[in-house]
């Protein structure tokens, strides 16, 4: 009776334990699978089914196959690529962001994830468990930004009589484009994610400017919060600077300085666009 008492509570300790991770799997709304890598017997449970459009049952019966038919086949080759890397043992994990074809004809993405937990007697992978997260709309909305930033890059670019330059709230350059380019002479490798607007101003007239706002606003402004103190208070400012060339050349320009808010209303940056006023240059030295 002992016994008897000990695997009741065994089993019913095992079944809670298999309840609440069937629970969590539920909440976290994501497909599963198990595979025996050497027979091809494959289990799917019903969101991993769903999430290509199906029912369960109208997918039986089911095996490996059932995931290479419905694969993008531009997709397989570096899908297996990844399995055998992770059966090596190089990859903990096998990871992978791949298309699915749906009932409806579409591709949807998913992110594909498993590890092989038991081995054969050989060494050889056995069983392999994993899970399918739908991430349709997330690829979707990194490709309509990639598009986005694409388009936005095309205009920046063919503007080549106007300077466009972006900076962080801190003032590192982020942005720089062909026209920023052929009124200073550097290149846009040579000053984004390493160069501030220090760089192609006269400290002078930064100073004296910096001492005209300080007058203004009762406190010291100085520095890059000279460019965009009125900016930061949502009020874009144009006003005549020079600008230092590469070669040491002073370019007369009139520059806008405008800040760049992010959707939930996060300053995330300072756009300065600017056009030069003369073709006279002088030397500064």
């Amino acid at each position: 009776m002992r016994d008897t008492s000990n695997q009741k509570r065994t089993e019913a300790a095992l079944w809670e334990q298999a309840e609440r991770l069937k629970s969590i799997i539920d909440g976290t709304n994501i497909g599963t699978w198990e595979w025996n890598v050497q027979t091809g017997e494959t289990t799917f449970n019903e969101r991993w089914a769903e999430i290509i459009g199906y029912r369960l049952e109208e997918l039986a019966p089911v095996d490996i196959n059932t995931w290479l038919n419905h694969a993008h086949p531009d997709d397989l080759r570096e899908s297996g690529a990844r399995l055998e890397r992770h059966f090596r043992g190089e990859t903990p994990f096998y990871d992978y962001q791949c298309r699915m074809r749906h009932k409806s004809g579409r591709w949807v993405w998913v992110h594909d994830r498993g590890r092989v937990v038991s081995w054969t007697d050989e060494g050889k992978p056995l069983m392999m468990y994993g899970t399918h997260a739908d991430i349709t709309e997330m690829r979707e909305q990194q490709d309509e930004a990639h598009r986005t930033s694409a388009q936005l890059q095309a205009i920046l670019d063919s503007a080549t009589g106007v300077s466009v330059i972006a900076t962080n709230p801190d003032g590192l350059i982020t942005l720089f484009n062909r026209g920023a380019q052929r009124l200073l002479g550097y290149q846009a490798e040579e000053v984004v994610g390493l160069q501030t607007l220090a760089l192609i101003h006269l400290g002078d007239e930064v100073t004296q400017r910096g001492r005209e706002l300080s007058q203004l606003v009762g406190r010291e402004i100085s520095g890059f919060e000279v460019f965009v103190h009125l900016a930061r208070q949502g009020e874009p400012e144009t006003r005549q600077w020079t600008y230092v060339h590469k070669d040491g050349t002073r370019r007369r320009v009139n520059l806008t300085v405008s800040a760049i808010f992010d959707r939930q209303g996060t300053l995330s940056g300072f756009l300065g666009i600017a056009r030069e006023t003369l073709k006279k240059t002088s030397r500064i030295w």
